[in-house]
């Protein structure tokens, strides 16, 4: 280990020898150009997270050409990563060993490299596995027929993508909001918060993520508390409303019947509060970096298209996406202008599929789609899960040209294995030139399989 200080000097700090162990660096104030030799990575935020000590954090990323940047400052709610794609850079996460990098300190202060893992809480890991255990099990041999069992399993500040505790437990009773009948948690995992303003981990507030069997779990992590008699009880996401983003894998039927193959980041926001006029979005192979539009008030939703030889903007490109990528969303009112009302940062549970297995997944089949199409008319799909896969989503879509002319006709089918599934189609203005059906599924590794199905 060494380190400079701001006059240039080399200054030993401490040695890794051998294995990985934990070695202490001294920073000055000021720039301190360090370097790391031990075996084990280094989680940027973990060592360098204490904004009281760190202004900036720099490496240079010799991959793409370009700095790497990360800042525990407590206006940049994400550690940067929105700044640092505005500016081209990269986002800095890791250091590898043998790698050398620079802090800018704001004080004198001590870091161990690589710094130890947060104590587990073993406590509220306990009682949050008992709550859900306890939460599963009302679904073990079909749905509930009433909430009393899960009512005593959630706290009273409750949200869910801007669900209330009351709206959360009645739509529990209704087949494809809940769990499929038999579905089990695991991987029960505690965590820090990532949203701006979100409430801190303390003694009754702990964050966590879960799986889903069969499916990859929530897109964000939930908030337990614990209650007076030490019960730890669920409060959900505790998100105004619901922003989802994962890696879908996409087949492409032309008419003629010849298919084409993609990945693409499916992201998008629902239920938002009525006075949010822009939603923006930043994170890995986003175009622009500085920020891509997912939802403007005058258009509704924007589904982002993948990047690719003709979209090189506006767009989103998957090979830039991994297990564990960050996209972070930012609000706005026409009020607020340039200051976001609600961050909220989501991690990929999933990367995309590697492109030459594309075409050998189990994508979900449509055998008729039947109705005229007009206002107030209904459309019928017939379509098919393959074996070993679930529903997820379906939806119909219609176009003059380029502009939609209907939205939010969408039905979420989660754990059907396919079925007949019916739509009204809404009033709308003009002619269609182009329609669709839009189908997903998940397979038994949590991989989001769509169907692009045009008429």
């Amino acid at each position: 280990m060494f380190k400079m200080n701001q006059l240039g000097v080399l200054v030993l700090a401490a040695a890794g020898l051998g294995g990985a162990q934990a070695a202490t660096v001294n920073a000055v104030t000021g720039w301190n150009l360090l370097g790391y030799s031990d075996t084990a990575d280094v989680n940027v935020a973990d060592a360098f997270g204490n904004a009281s000590n760190v202004l900036t954090v720099w490496k240079w990323d010799a991959t793409n050409a370009k700095w790497a940047f990360y800042s525990p400052s407590p206006s940049l709610a994400d550690g940067g990563q929105a700044y640092a794609l505005s500016k081209g850079y990269s986002f800095l996460t890791t250091i590898k060993p043998g790698e050398g990098f620079w802090v800018n300190a704001k004080q004198a202060f001590s870091a161990t490299l690589p710094a130890p893992a947060a104590p587990v809480n073993a406590e509220a890991l306990s009682g949050i596995t008992t709550t859900m255990t306890s939460f599963q099990n009302q679904f073990a041999n079909g749905l509930p027929t009433s909430t009393a069992g899960l009512d005593a399993l959630i706290d009273t500040t409750f949200m869910q993508g801007g669900a209330n505790k009351t709206m959360f437990l009645q739509a529990m009773l209704q087949p494809g909001n809940g769990p499929t009948p038999g579905t089990t948690f695991n991987n029960i995992t505690l965590v820090n918060p990532t949203d701006a303003g979100a409430v801190a981990n303390d003694a009754t507030h702990q964050w966590f993520t879960f799986a889903v069997s069969n499916q990859n779990g929530p897109d964000a992590a939930w908030l337990a508390i614990k209650n007076a008699a030490g019960a730890w009880l669920v409060a959900g996401d505790q998100r105004a409303f619901h922003f989802y983003v994962s890696a879908q894998a996409a087949k492409y039927v032309a008419t003629g019947g010849s298919a084409s193959y993609n990945n693409q980041i499916n992201v998008g926001v629902e239920q938002l509060p009525s006075d949010v006029a822009q939603v923006v979005l930043t994170g890995p192979g986003v175009m622009p970096p500085s920020g891509l539009l997912i939802y403007s008030a005058g258009v509704g939703q924007i589904f982002p298209q993948p990047c690719n030889a003709n979209t090189s903007t506006n767009c989103i490109d998957p090979a830039a996406a991994s297990t564990g990528s960050q996209y972070t969303i930012h609000t706005y009112t026409a009020s607020s202008g340039t200051t976001a009302v609600h961050t909220y940062t989501n991690r990929l549970p999933l990367g995309p599929v590697a492109s030459g297995l594309l075409a050998g997944l189990a994508y979900p089949s449509i055998s008729s789609v039947t109705g005229t199409w007009a206002a107030g008319s209904t459309v019928s799909v017939t379509w098919t899960a393959a074996a070993n896969t679930w529903g997820d989503w379906i939806d119909i879509g219609a176009w003059n040209q380029n502009t939609r002319l209907f939205t939010n006709v969408g039905v979420d089918i989660s754990g059907s294995m396919g079925t007949t599934t019916n739509f009204t189609v809404p009033s709308y203005s003009g002619t269609f030139t182009n329609r669709h059906v839009w189908l997903s599924v998940r397979d038994a590794n949590g991989n989001r399989l769509a169907l692009d199905y045009p008429l």
